[in-house]
């Protein structure tokens, strides 16, 4: 049996839930938990394969994800005085871009790698030669 979603907290009266994400969650999960009782979900595997259950968490994280983004974004935008100060956005963009520069050899660069990478090996080669 499904309990009431207006659920109140005991002894009090107020409601469970604070904030909308958490009244959208309990919605969710009241429907999903409906539908597993009247047996239109199955209860037990679903004949998905780990990789795929992988990505279809991940991209409903995305869009959780996407929604909290945008509700922070209208909070700042009602409180403006609740946003980040715009040095700590940058700040934090411009790590953001760093971690996500790509660095690349030059020629030279890969050459003296090379030469550095040749002169090991040979080395590598002369000794366990010396060895046997």
């Amino acid at each position: 049996m499904l309990r009431p979603l207006t659920a109140t907290r005991p002894g009090t009266g107020a409601p469970e839930f604070d904030t909308p994400t958490e009244i959208r969650n309990e919605r969710i999960c009241h429907t999903m938990a409906g539908l597993i009782e009247e047996e239109i979900v199955p209860k037990g595997t679903s004949g998905l394969s780990a990789q795929r259950l992988r990505e279809l968490a991940r991209s409903g994280a995305e869009v959780v994800l996407n929604q909290l983004r945008a509700e922070i974004i209208a909070i700042e935008r009602t409180f403006p005085e609740l946003a980040l100060p715009n040095k700590r956005r940058a700040v934090r963009q411009a790590f953001e871009k760093v971690r996500k520069r790509v660095r690349t050899m030059t020629e030279a660069e890969k050459k003296a790698v090379s030469d550095r990478m040749k002169k090991y090996w040979a080395e590598r080669r002369k000794a366990k030669a010396k060895v046997k």
